[in-house]
């Protein structure tokens, strides 16, 4: 007798819950037995549930009550498996830029978030409160996001909260929500219901819909930095710190208005006098282009 037989099945089913992916893996490859607990949906829709636990984009996945994927076995693992190769993807497309809710900040000016800025899908950039009128963007050759003269973006995603970031040596985009996974989670469930010959009425199937405007996610600042051993923030320092070393050709300059004038309450000045008039004040920020 094999000796997942030996014991109820819920008790295997508590153990599996606290293997590893990586284990569970292996499991599968030991017996017929091993093999039914370790592809099992209860014990994968635990598993996925704690590891999409606070990651961009997946909250509102995780609320649903996903009934359909229960009714074939092994289609939690699947979607864990989508789910995992689309965190992994770094480079962006034209949906990505256009349904992505961006915030953006200079990387030498401790203001957290200037502005709201959208790429738009006809290939125009606003960025209300930033500056006025529009910017052409568009992709280069090597992916990277080029908004008008200034340095192109390079494209990254967040390893701890899967969020979208792009960075060049003056500025970083975060996004503060995405559609990434619920555009490959709508396609994948139209598929499997279609498979199982099910009425798609009685599944929540709405196709994901962009959102912009600020979020009001409170570990917002705690973003900025959560990638600082990120071959690509490590690529982008370098190059900010080479950059300062070299001469530079003044490209653009940008002046935000009174109303987004940033006051560090920590730092007093000379005078200790921070009482200061808000309308006396303006902040001219220089972009410079090799």
């Amino acid at each position: 007798m094999e000796f997942t037989q030996r014991l109820p099945s819920e008790i295997f089913i508590s153990i599996f819950k606290e293997l590893d992916t990586k284990t569970l893996h292996s499991l599968s490859l030991v017996s017929k037995g091993c093999n039914t607990f370790a592809m099992d949906n209860h014990i994968w829709n635990h598993v996925a549930l704690n590891r999409w636990e606070g990651k961009q984009g997946m909250a509102e996945i995780c609320s649903e009550p996903h009934e359909l994927w229960f009714k074939k076995a092994g289609t939690w693992r699947k979607v864990y498996s989508i789910i995992e190769q689309e965190a992994r993807r770094s480079e962006l497309n034209t949906d990505d830029l256009v349904e992505t809710t961006w915030r953006f900040k200079f990387n030498s000016f401790p203001i957290p978030h200037v502005g709201s800025p959208n790429f738009h899908r006809d290939g125009i950039y606003t960025h209300n409160g930033m500056i006025e009128g529009q910017l052409p963007w568009t992709f280069t050759k090597e992916g990277q996001v080029r908004v008008d003269q200034f340095p192109p973006l390079k494209p990254f995603r967040s390893t701890t909260d899967w969020s979208l970031k792009m960075r060049n040596i003056h500025v970083t985009f975060v996004s503060t929500d995405h559609n990434c996974f619920r555009k490959k989670l709508y396609h994948f469930n139209l598929k499997l219901i279609e498979e199982l010959g099910l009425d798609p009425s009685h599944y929540i199937l709405h196709p994901p819909k962009p959102s912009f405007g600020l979020s009001n996610n409170s570990n917002e600042e705690n973003h900025d930095d959560d990638d600082g051993n990120d071959q690509e923030s490590m690529e982008n320092n370098n190059e900010n710190n080479n950059e300062g070393n070299e001469n530079e050709e003044m490209d653009h300059i940008m002046v935000l208005p009174t109303n987004h004038v940033f006051h560090d309450d920590d730092d007093d000045d000379d005078n200790g006098d921070n009482d200061q008039n808000e309308d006396n004040h303006f902040v001219i920020f220089l972009s410079f282009q090799n």
